[in-house]
């Protein structure tokens, strides 16, 4: 998928005219970003999203030189559209370039309806407008409806809350009182993931246990989890699945409002320390970029089929994960939490860990 999208980069680029030099350049710096190095052995939401978008963007280059040419543009357009609706769904950010990418032609085409001898490409850049958005929408509004069905949220993406965490994963000794708890937990994973050089912004999973159970206690400032038990047999069927082939349960369906809640503290973090925050977001951007320091995949990771590997991935971290917060929050006190709730670790005894500086 990576080297896909660094050749379409390469054709993107001789689409804008780029000498052929020059744009096999960009193509070949593209392909050795690190993560696509890495992880192109994996078929992950990164890579997969980034060749929809850069075959997206292709497709929308030929719809426009068609537009230039004043000939048929409308497959052109076509193409495109499901390819940036695959990359919306993919990763749903890709929205926000496909919202700036249709309202450049929207304004496109006011300014030439008042240039003369240019009210024909005004209407074509127009036309091409529309038929990217209504193109787009299906498919993305369909899986918005099945968000609404499964857990009551006509939303495109239900993961933001957790994902907010990974900007602000240093940060959690600094909430305010109402969010005592939670930054209790989080700073403690953060604490016992974090050290020797060692970064891992996405802690916020080795603590889902004690949250959640905090969430279903009732000690968080949020209303406790929603027993949700849809009627609908495709629903149910779906949720299954999820919970068979891919790990997940309930209690990551069910925890939308812990995630947003988790979000929420996230962003009051960021504008209450704005300097620290933008120091982790743009290290971030850096270190992750240019980072040729992962291993490589495992053969486990790349030999087997998809089911029996991702069961077995799934299974060793969860594993992992249980074993070391069992460790670090008392062994006891832990397996009593575990006996009632497989899967789920105490949130008692993380009161012990108070926020340091």
């Amino acid at each position: 998928m990576g080297l896909l999208a660094a050749l379409l980069v390469y054709f993107s680029l001789r689409a804008l005219g780029v000498r052929p030099e020059l744009a096999l350049v960009g193509g070949v710096c593209f392909a050795l970003v690190g993560a696509i190095c890495l992880w192109e052995l994996l078929i992950l939401s990164e890579l997969l999203s980034l060749f929809f978008l850069t075959l997206g963007i292709w497709f929308f280059l030929c719809c426009m030189r068609a537009v230039s040419n004043s000939t048929g543009f409308a497959s052109m357009a076509l193409l495109s559209a499901v390819c940036f609706s695959f990359a919306i769904l993919t990763r749903p950010e890709n929205l926000v370039f496909f919202l700036a990418l249709t309202l450049v032609l929207v304004v496109l085409a006011v300014r030439c309806s008042y240039l003369p001898g240019m009210q024909r490409a005004a209407r074509s850049l127009a036309k091409a407008a529309l038929l990217l958005g209504v193109s787009t929408a299906p498919l993305v509004l369909c899986w918005m409806s099945w968000n609404l069905v499964s857990f009551g949220q006509f939303r495109i993406n239900t993961l933001n809350g957790l994902t907010a965490t990974e900007s602000t994963y240093n940060m959690f000794n600094l909430v305010d009182s109402e969010d005592q708890l939670v930054g209790k937990i989080l700073w403690r994973s953060y604490l016992l993931k974090n050290g020797d050089g060692h970064i891992y912004r996405d802690h916020v999973w080795f603590a889902w246990g004690d949250l959640y159970t905090a969430w279903q206690l009732g000690l968080l400032p949020i209303p406790p989890p929603r027993v949700h038990r849809p009627e609908n047999v495709l629903v149910i069927n779906a949720h299954n699945w999820l919970d068979r082939q891919l790990g997940i349960n309930d209690n990551l369906i069910q925890g939308v409002d812990l995630y947003d809640y988790l979000g929420h503290v996230s962003w009051k973090l960021a504008k209450k320390h704005p300097s620290l925050y933008l120091h982790n977001v743009l290290y971030n951007f850096a270190t992750d970029t240019f980072d040729y320091s992962h291993p490589p995949p495992s053969p486990s990771e790349t030999e087997g089929s998809p089911r029996s590997r991702g069961r077995e991935r799934r299974s060793s971290q969860t594993s992992l994960r249980a074993h070391r917060l069992d460790q670090s929050l008392g062994g006891a006190v832990a397996h009593s939490r575990l006996r009632s709730a497989p899967g789920i670790c105490s949130v008692q005894s993380v009161g012990a860990a108070e926020p340091g500086t």
